[in-house]
C-alpha cells in the first residue's frame, strides 16, 4: 500500500496532467461501468438534466408544518442540480429557516452529483479518444457551458477529434500570487505546475521500477480505482502553481510556513471532505478554518481558485487574517517589504521552479546558512532536462568553502541510502540518480549549487530541493564550518 501512495503521489505531483482526471482512464473507467463505447452512448452521458420549476416546493420551505416543509426538501432534493440555482437564491433569503434548509440541500445535492459530474467529463473524453468527427456537433454547445472543466474538456475533446494536441496554459498573473505572502515572510518561492493533458498511467509505470512479484496490470488499476474514488468524493481538480512562504522567525516554537495552491476545483466539495472526517473549524473574517487535531496547521478554502495551507509550532503565529486580506484586495503587504520585493523582481519569471530568500538570525542558526546573506533557486527547462541552480551570497571564502564540501559529501550519502531503499520503495530510484548529479562550488564568499534531471525525474525535482538546502553527512563536527 505505501508503495501505491507513493507511485499515486509522483504521477500527480508533475508527470504531465495538470488535472485529477488526467490520470484516470475514460475506456477503463467505461468498462467498470459496463458501458458498451460508441459516439450514441457517449452523446447520451451528455445530455443535461431537465429543468424543474420548484417554486412551490421553495416557499413551502417556509411552513410553520414540519411535515410540509420535509415534504418540500425531498421534492427539490429530487430535482437534483436543476434546483441549484433557485437554492442558490433562497440561501440568501430573509428567512434564517429558508436560508439553513436552502444551503443544506444545496451540500445534498452537490454531493450527489459529483459522481455524475465525473461521469460527464469521463464522457467528453471519450469522445475526443475516439477521434470521430461525427460527435464535434454534441460538444460544441458545451463550449458555453459554465460548469466547471466542461467547456475546457469540450474544446480538448474537438481538438483531438481534429488532429490537435491537448495544450493547456498557465495564468497569466500567477506570479502576483507571491505578493499575498504575509509580510513577515523572508523565504518565498513558487512551483508552476504541468500544462499537459491526459497521461497513461500505463505507460508510466513501464518504466518505474517495481517489488519482486508487483503486477503492473494490478497496479495500474488501483491507481485509476483511487484517482476515480477521489474525484467522484470532491470532484476533479486541477493545479496550475504552488506559492510558499517561511517567516523569517521561523524556529522550533516560533514562526509559520505558508503554502498557496492556486488552480480550479469545488472548495464546498474539500470543505464537505474535512466535515466528514470530523476536522475542527472555526470561522476567520467569514472564512471557515479548519484546524486537524494538534492545533498546529490550517487549511482554508476560500474559493475555487485557492487553497492555502498554514503551519505553526503550537498554532500560535498563523497569519491567517493577513492572507484573507491580502486575498481580498489582491494587495498584500510583502510588496512593502524592500528587500524581499527587490528579490523577488529580481528572480526571472517563467521558471518552472524559483525560490529567493534573505537569510535573518533564525536562519543562521542552521549551520549551512549561517556563511550567507542572500538566497537564489533557479530552474530552467531545456532539451529534456530540468537544470536547477542554487546561489547563496555571503562574504566568507572559508565558510563557503566548508558548506560546499558538506553539501557534497551529504548528496553523496543521500544517493547510496536512497540505492539501498531501492530494495522496499523502487520508486526511490529516481531520487538516487537525481542526488547523484548534485554539485556544489565555492568561489570567494558564494557557493552555488546545481542539479540536473531529465524530463521523466522532474516532478522529483520538487522534492529534491529541500535536500540541497540541507544535505550534510552524520559524521559530527568535522562537517560543520569553520567559525
Amino acid at each position: 500500500m505505501n508503495s501505491m501512495v507513493l507511485a499515486l503521489l509522483t504521477f500527480l505531483i508533475g508527470s504531465g496532467g495538470s488535472d485529477l482526471l488526467d490520470y484516470a482512464s475514460p475506456s477503463a473507467y467505461w468498462k467498470e461501468k459496463q458501458v458498451a463505447l460508441s459516439i450514441e452512448s457517449m452523446t447520451k452521458e451528455l445530455t443535461p438534466p431537465a429543468p424543474a420549476d420548484i417554486s412551490g416546493p421553495l416557499e413551502d420551505l417556509n411552513s410553520p408544518d414540519s411535515q410540509v416543509r420535509q415534504q418540500s426538501s425531498k421534492k427539490i432534493a429530487e430535482a437534483g442540480v436543476a434546483a441549484l440555482p433557485a437554492l442558490e437564491e433562497a440561501a440568501r433569503s430573509g428567512s434564517p429557516q429558508v436560508s439553513h434548509t436552502a444551503k443544506s440541500l444545496i451540500r445534498q445535492i452537490e454531493s450527489a452529483n459529483r459522481p455524475l459530474a465525473i461521469r460527464r467529463l469521463m464522457a467528453i473524453r471519450e469522445l475526443g479518444e475516439l477521434k470521430d468527427k461525427s460527435a464535434v456537433s454534441a460538444l460544441e454547445p458545451l463550449l458555453k457551458e459554465k460548469e466547471p472543466f466542461v467547456a475546457d474538456y469540450a474544446r480538448e475533446a474537438i481538438d483531438r477529434i481534429n488532429g490537435k494536441s491537448v495544450a493547456r496554459s498557465h495564468a497569466v498573473n500567477l506570479r502576483d500570487d507571491v505578493w499575498l505572502l504575509p509580510a513577515g515572510c523572508r523565504a518565498v518561492g513558487q512551483v508552476l505546475g504541468p500544462t499537459g493533458g491526459p497521461v497513461s498511467v500505463e505507460a508510466l509505470l513501464t518504466d518505474m521500477p517495481l517489488q519482486a512479484g508487483a503486477n503492473r496490470e494490478s497496479l495500474a488499476e488501483g491507481v485509476q480505482h483511487t484517482i476515480l474514488t477521489a474525484a467522484q468524493s470532491v470532484g476533479n481538480v486541477r493545479f496550475e502553481s504552488l506559492s510558499f512562504g517561511i517567516s523569517g522567525d521561523v524556529a522550533e516554537q516560533s514562526g509559520y510556513v505558508v503554502l498557496i495552491a492556486r488552480g480550479k476545483y469545488d472548495a464546498r466539495a474539500l470543505a464537505d471532505f474535512c466535515h466528514r472526517q470530523q476536522m475542527p473549524s472555526n470561522r476567520v473574517g467569514g472564512a471557515e478554518v479548519f484546524q486537524p487535531p494538534g492545533g498546529e496547521m490550517a487549511l482554508l478554502f476560500p474559493s475555487d481558485e485557492y487553497a492555502i495551507l498554514i503551519g505553526s509550532p503550537r498554532g500560535v503565529d498563523l497569519p491567517i487574517q493577513e492572507i484573507l486580506d491580502a486575498l481580498n484586495t489582491r494587495q498584500g503587504k510583502l510588496r512593502d517589504v524592500p528587500e524581499m520585493k527587490k528579490l523577488v523582481e529580481q528572480a526571472p519569471a517563467g521558471q518552472p521552479l524559483w525560490a529567493v530568500a534573505t537569510v535573518t538570525p533564525a536562519y543562521a542558526k542552521a549551520p549551512i546558512l549561517e556563511p550567507f546573506r542572500t538566497l537564489e533557486l533557479q530552474s530552467r527547462a531545456a532539451n529534456g532536462h530540468v537544470e536547477l541552480s542554487f546561489s547563496a551570497i555571503g562574504t566568507d571564502p572559508a565558510k563557503a568553502k566548508s558548506v560546499a564540501q558538506s553539501i557534497n559529501a551529504g548528496a553523496q550519502q543521500a544517493a547510496e541510502q536512497m540505492q539501498h531503499m531501492q530494495d522496499f520503495i523502487p520508486a526511490m530510484a529516481v531520487f538516487a540518480k537525481a542526488m547523484k548529479t548534485v554539485r556544489c562550488e565555492a568561489v570567494a564568499g558564494n557557493a552555488t549549487v546545481s542539479a540536473s534531471m531529465d524530463d521523466s525525474q522532474s516532478p522529483l525535482g520538487l522534492l529534491l530541493v529541500p535536500m540541497l538546502a540541507t544535505a550534510h553527512p552524520q559524521a559530527g563536527p568535522a562537517t560543520r564550518p569553520a567559525r
